[in-house]
Formats: structure tokens, sequence, C-alpha cells
């Protein structure tokens, strides 16, 4: 009961969210573990603002990106990259990336959700319509 009420509050909360042109992908759940936020002083900015890796499970770490000339348009608020940064610290918590393809083999993050791990397999984060 408490899992399908968790998992009505998160889809809740996502279709609260702004729609982005297209369609955005779930996806895997998993364990955050790294950030990089990138200075607009660094010569990276033009190519990427920040990125993400997480760890899939069974030896699979994807890297989600945003910002730049591989994500353009693909942004993320300083709070939002601050949430990030306290989840990385929280060994309790697993993000789902919500995401669409970038320039090249780039993933772009588009949004996503830190949800507990005892519950992250009751969570469905759809996209948005």
């Amino acid at each position: 009961m408490r899992a399908a009420s968790v998992s009505a509050l998160l889809v809740a909360a996502i279709l609260a969210l702004p729609s982005a042109a297209g369609a955005d992908v779930v996806g895997t759940p998993g364990k955050l573990v790294g950030l990089r936020d990138v200075n607009a002083a660094s010569d990276y900015f033009p190519l990427l603002h920040g990125s993400v890796w997480i760890d899939e499970g069974k030896g699979t770490v994807t890297e989600y990106r945003w910002g730049g000339s591989v994500c353009p348009g693909q942004t993320l608020t300083e709070g939002e990259i601050a949430s990030l940064s306290r989840a990385l610290d929280n060994p309790k918590l697993r993000i789902i990336p919500l995401h669409k393809n970038g320039q090249g083999d780039n993933i772009c993050l588009t949004h996503f959700l830190l949800v507990v791990k005892s519950i992250v397999d009751d969570v469905e984060a759809a996209p948005l319509p």
C-alpha cells in the first residue's frame, strides 16, 4: 500500500514538471557515483555544462550530460545540481534519470528522480506526455 502511494506521488510530481520538446526516456535506476559541474570559465563549458555517472549494477556505469553543444537546451538549475551533490553523499538514495539523445553518442539528462533505495523498484517514473 505504501509503495503504491509513493509511486502515485512521484508520478504526480513528474506530471507537474514543465514539458520538454520530444519524448524523454526513463533510464535505469542506480547509485549516483560521480558529478561534474563545469564552470563557465572552463574551456570545456561550450562543450558541456556538467554530467553525472550512474552505477546501474552488474558493472555498468552510464554518464548523463547536460548543456553545451553536446546537449543543447538541456540545463539543470543550481538547485538541481546541489540536490545531486547531496545525493552523491547519501548511500540511501538512488537516482532515476530521464534523458534524450544528444549530439553523437551523448545521453542528455533532462530531469531526474531521487528515490530511497528501499523503494526504487516500486517507483514508476513515467515520462511526460
